[in-house]
C-alpha cells in the first residue's frame, strides 16, 4: 500500500488508534454481540471487571510531512503506543524526530530520516534498536481529515498555557481554556516556537492525547464511534489486518482516559557549531540506560524528567 500524497502528521493516528480502542464494544457488536452494543448504550464497561483475552501490543506511529507532489519524507513524529490489556493501560512514548541514529547504509543521521531513506520498516527496526522493544505493527496516516474529524467530535478541550501564533502555518490561539475546532487544534499540535523547540511540543502534544482520550472514551462520544470509525477508515496506512484491529478495539470497555501514560523520550541536546557560532547540527542524545526498559517502566508508575 503507498503512502498518502497527502501531508502526514501523527495526530491523527493517535485519533484512530483510541478509536480503535474506544470503539471495541461498538466494531464487535456489529459483527459479534448484540449485548456488548447495549452496554455501550447505556455506558456500562463491563469488561473492566473480568479478564481481557490478549498480550500487550507496540504500534509505531509515524507522522510524513510531505506535500502534495511530494513522496515519502521525514517523519515529522515518531511515537511509540504500547497498550497492555492485562494493566488496561497504554503508553504513549514520544520519540523526538532529532534523536541521533546511526544507520549501517546511511551513517550518522536523525531518526526521523529512516522512513524517508527506507520506508516504514527501517523506521520500525531503528526504533526496535533504540528501545530495545519488539514493534508489532506500524502505522502512517494523513492529517488532511484531522479537521473534519475533531469538528466531527465537537471540539476538544484544551487549556492553552500561553498565546500560540504563527502566521505561516495559520496558528492562531489566546491563552486560557476553551473547546478547539479542528483547525485549531491541528495549530495546537503543530506549534513548536518554545524555548525546547520539538521537545517542548511533544509534551504539549501529550496534553493534547490526554484530552482527546477524555473526549473519545466519554459516553456520548462512544454511542457515536462506529460513524466516527467509518469516517477514520481510509485514513490509516498500517500492516495491521482487520482482524488485529477488531481485537484490540474490544479491549475498550475496560480503558479510560487515567488508562492513558504519555512521556517523550529522555536525552539532552548535542549542538554543533561553525568558528562563526552558527549552528552545524543538533541531535537529542539518548543513552541505552535512558531508552532500554523505559516502557516497562511506565507501566510500573515511573516518571522521567526529558531533559
Amino acid at each position: 500500500m503507498q503512502i498518502s500524497k497527502y501531508a502526514l502528521y501523527f495526530v491523527i493516528t493517535i485519533l484512530v488508534l483510541l478509536i480503535a480502542l474506544a470503539a471495541g464494544a461498538s466494531i464487535s457488536a456489529w459483527f459479534f454481540s448484540s449485548q456488548l452494543a447495549g452496554h455501550l448504550q447505556s455506558g456500562v464497561r463491563t469488561a473492566a471487571d473480568s479478564a481481557i483475552d490478549g498480550s500487550r501490543v507496540n504500534i509505531l506511529i509515524m507522522g510524513n510531512d510531505a506535500r502534495p507532489g511530494e513522496g515519502i519524507t521525514r517523519s515529522d513524529t515518531l511515537m511509540l503506543v504500547s497498550i497492555d490489556p492485562h494493566l488496561r493501560k497504554a503508553v504513549f512514548l514520544l520519540i523526538p524526530r532529532d534523536t541521533k541514529w546511526e544507520s549501517k547504509r546511511h551513517g550518522v543521521q536523525k531518526i526521523n530520516a529512516a522512513l524517508a531513506f527506507d520506508g516504514p520498516e527501517a523506521a520500525v527496526n531503528a526504533s526496535e534498536k533504540l528501545l530495545d522493544v519488539k514493534i508489532d505493527h506500524y502505522a502512517v496516516i494523513s492529517f488532511e481529515a484531522f479537521i473534519k474529524i475533531i469538528d466531527a467530535l465537537g471540539g476538544v478541550e484544551i487549556d492553552v498555557q500561553e498565546p500560540m501564533h504563527k502566521e505561516a502555518e495559520n496558528i492562531h490561539l489566546e491563552e486560557g481554556r476553551q473547546v478547539l475546532n479542528g483547525e485549531d487544534a491541528l495549530g495546537f499540535v503543530r506549534y513548536r516556537d518554545y524555548l525546547m523547540g520539538d521537545v517542548d511540543r511533544d509534551q504539549h502534544q501529550a496534553i493534547f492525547i490526554k484530552a482527546l482520550a477524555a473526549k473519545i472514551l466519554s459516553a456520548d462520544t462512544l454511542v457515536r464511534l462506529p460513524e466516527l470509525v467509518m469516517a477514520a477508515n481510509d485514513l490509516l496506512v498500517t500492516d495491521m489486518l482487520l482482524t488485529e484491529m477488531l481485537e484490540y478495539a474490544s479491549w475498550a470497555p475496560a480503558f479510560s482516559p487515567d488508562s492513558i501514560i504519555t512521556q517523550t523520550l529522555p536525552g539532552s541536546f548535542d549542538n554543533d557549531y561553525d568558528e562563526s557560532g552558527s549552528l552545524i547540527s543538533c541531535y537529542w542524545i539518548v543513552t541505552e540506560e535512558q531508552a532500554h526498559g523505559i516502557i516497562d517502566d511506565l507501566y510500573a508508575g515511573k516518571h522521567y524528567e526529558v531533559y
